[in-house]
């Protein structure tokens, strides 16, 4: 299929949206092990920018709601405020990455949607999102060497507060204010380890591989992503049950309400950086096979000798 068209994915409308993991590949497995991610593999940061195709899909998109959608909303300044409130709340509804400083860079931005939109053009809500994975990185980077200070640096004789409902507080006035909420934030994971019983070793153990695996996840993201964070955002400013559907979630969605499942025949399962089998359908090509089995972890995608 052209990948121009199959990057104008189609625009669902429903009551309740249904999730559904279902992948179509040719695949190599191993059994699970228990390894943590190696620091070799930590994510650089990097510079997402919208793709051509993204500019068409988007106008094609803004024309499909103004014209189709049942709430007769107009795209103007207002509307505008509300997609960029819509689109800080999805990327960091618990204030725990952007500073002060970037939202008041972005708050020129927040009536300069409506135009955007209509135009397809997406470089300021690119900006933002560009902003948001820095602050991540920063973040999961900090992290990592309080942890490899072995939690020396949490102390659990201190009487601290952590405030967990975080929408009506102010955003952080720098850097070192962010910082020591992320250490806050680590701290209440490992005391929550702790109540579990769980060893000194096994926490720090579990913690590296829960913050290297967040790195893996946003090595993983691509411009595509960005865009549905996005236009995401957009279209639940017109309701919470409007959304976009990508072209991978959009056939996904379709095979549900088909009331059948192709591909490889399998039930799969994300289980940190790896796809987990979590069991194989009767009769299907995967069963058939005899290759694949319960439990095991898809670790490469390929097809033919590749």
């Amino acid at each position: 299929m052209n990948s121009k068209v199959r990057k104008l994915a189609s625009i669902k409308f429903f009551l309740l949206v249904l999730s559904v993991i279902a992948f179509s590949f040719i695949a190599i497995a191993v059994k699970p092990t228990q390894a943590v991610p190696s620091k070799a593999d930590i994510v650089t940061n990097k510079v997402f920018k919208p793709e051509k195709d993204h500019a068409q899909t988007t106008r094609a998109i803004v024309n499909t709601l103004i014209r189709h959608h049942y709430l007769d909303e107009r795209l103007n300044d207002s509307f505008s405020e509300e997609v960029y409130e819509n689109y800080l709340d999805m990327l960091d509804p618990g204030k725990a990455h952007f500073l002060s400083a970037d939202i008041k860079e972005f708050s020129k931005l927040k009536k300069e949607f409506d135009d955007n939109l209509v135009r397809g053009n997406l470089k300021p809500a690119f900006a933002i999102y560009n902003r948001y994975h820095q602050r991540r990185l920063q973040r999961i980077n900090y992290v990592l060497e309080l942890l490899d200070n072995n939690l020396a640096s949490l102390d659990f004789n201190k009487t601290e507060y952590l405030e967990l409902e975080r929408e009506d507080l102010p955003w952080h006035k720098d850097l070192e204010t962010a910082e020591d909420l992320w250490r806050r934030l680590l701290k209440n994971e490992a005391l929550n380890l702790r109540l579990s019983e769980t060893t000194e070793e096994e926490i720090l153990t579990s913690l590296k591989k829960r913050y290297r695996n967040q790195l893996r996840i946003l090595k993983q993201t691509n411009d595509d992503d960005v865009f549905e964070f996005f236009i995401t955002a957009y279209t639940h400013s017109y309701d919470p049950h409007t959304d976009y559907f990508p072209p991978d979630e959009s056939e996904n969605f379709d095979i549900h309400m088909r009331l059948s499942l192709e591909g490889i025949g399998a039930l799969l399962q994300r289980e940190d950086e790896y796809v987990k089998v979590v069991k194989l359908i009767t009769g299907g090509p995967a069963e058939r096979g005899k290759e694949l089995q319960p439990a095991d972890r898809i670790i490469s995608v390929g097809q033919g000798k590749n």
